[in-house]
């Protein structure tokens, strides 16, 4: 089960696909500029979504010049699981990435990360190269992530870091 969203000519068109059993979902969708924060916030509970389908939620009318600058967060939440995904609508070499100011709380091997900022292409850096619960995603300001199997000693990086250190010595 993964929820969609795709650019059209009215707006943003929601979506679910839906390959597996029939499942009642709950969906949340975010729209977030890289630079002025949130922009849109929707919430849809009790969707029901027919086995081996394709749903279309909704189509969200928005200004099509913040396309450039933004990303949407989507997270699917069905039977005490979670899906979330993203979606960059412009092109990211076009845009301007903020600081994400990341922080983060250990409790044992579990990890508890957010941020101030939009945080895209977020990373954990293990001491051992370990297999984390989720090593690769965007982190939006409203979310907390949790990340299991952090042992022993990381550094937490996303794409500005990547563009702030690499790119610009060049």
């Amino acid at each position: 089960m993964l929820p969609m969203v795709k650019k059209d000519d009215k707006g943003l068109r929601i979506s679910i696909v839906n390959d597996s059993n029939i499942k009642n979902v709950d969906l949340e969708i975010e729209i977030w500029s890289f630079e002025k924060g949130k922009i849109l916030e929707r919430k849809y509970e009790n969707l029901r979504i027919l086995q081996d389908a394709v749903v279309q939620i909704d189509t969200i009318e928005v200004n099509p010049n913040i396309f450039s600058e933004s990303i949407v967060y989507e997270k699917l939440i069905y039977d005490n699981e979670s899906v979330e995904s993203h979606e960059v609508l412009g092109r990211l070499r076009n845009t301007t990435l903020s600081d994400p100011k990341i922080s983060y709380k250990k409790d044992g091997d579990l990890l508890k990360i957010k941020c101030e900022n939009m945080a895209y292409g977020v990373v954990i850096h293990t001491e051992n190269d370990t297999v984390l619960s989720n090593n690769f995603f965007t982190l939006v300001p409203s979310k907390e992530k949790l990340v299991k199997n952090v042992k022993g000693d990381f550094e937490i990086s996303s794409a500005y870091d990547y563009i702030e250190k690499h790119l610009k010595s060049l």
